[in-house]
C-alpha cells in the first residue's frame, strides 16, 4: 500500500474520531444547597417540657422548649425558621416501652412562625373515631430523632 495513503487514511480516521468523540463526562456531583441544621433526639415524660441531646448545632442560637398541652411542644428560637425554606424531618423508633411494641405513633410538625416550630404527638387509636377532636398525648418522645435544616 501507498505509504502517503495510508497517512491519509490515518489522517482521515482522527478527523472522524474528533468529530465524534463525546467530551468526558463532567462529575456527577450536584451543588449542594447550604442550610443550617439543628439535628438532636427528643425526650418528653410527663407534663414536663421535651428535652434534647443536641448532636449538630449550626442555627444562629440555642432552641427553646415549651409544652402547650398534652402531645403539643413547641420549638422557638428568634427569626430563625424562614417560611417556604424550613424543612423538618421527625421520627420515632419503635419503643416496646413507650408503644408497648406497636408503631402507632404519631408525630406531625408545623412552622407556625419565623420564631416556632410546632410539634404534636399522638398515638394512631386517637384519630380512629372520625368524629374525634386532635387529642394529643406525653410521654411519647423517647430519644425520638429531629432534624431541622433552615435554607438559604
Amino acid at each position: 500500500m501507498n505509504k502517503k495513503l495510508v497517512v491519509v487514511l490515518l489522517a482521515l480516521c482522527v478527523v472522524i474520531s474528533a468529530a465524534y468523540s463525546r467530551p468526558a463526562p463532567k462529575s456527577a456531583s450536584r451543588p449542594v444547597a447550604e442550610s443550617k441544621r439543628w439535628v438532636a433526639l427528643l425526650t418528653q415524660s410527663g407534663t414536663n417540657v421535651p428535652t434534647a441531646v443536641v448532636l449538630e448545632n449550626t442555627l444562629s442560637g440555642n432552641v427553646v422548649f415549651y409544652r402547650g398541652g398534652a402531645g403539643v411542644y413547641g420549638l422557638d428560637l428568634d427569626g430563625e425558621f424562614t417560611e417556604n425554606k424550613t424543612w423538618v424531618m421527625i421520627g420515632q423508633p419503635i419503643d416496646t416501652d413507650v408503644n408497648n411494641g406497636t408503631p402507632d405513633l404519631i408525630v406531625r410538625w408545623r412552622v407556625l412562625s419565623p420564631n416556632e416550630i410546632q410539634v404534636l404527638t399522638s398515638r394512631q387509636e386517637d384519630f380512629d373515631n372520625p368524629l374525634s377532636l386532635y387529642n394529643g398525648r406525653d410521654g411519647l418522645l423517647n430519644n425520638t430523632p429531629i432534624e431541622i435544616r433552615v435554607y438559604e
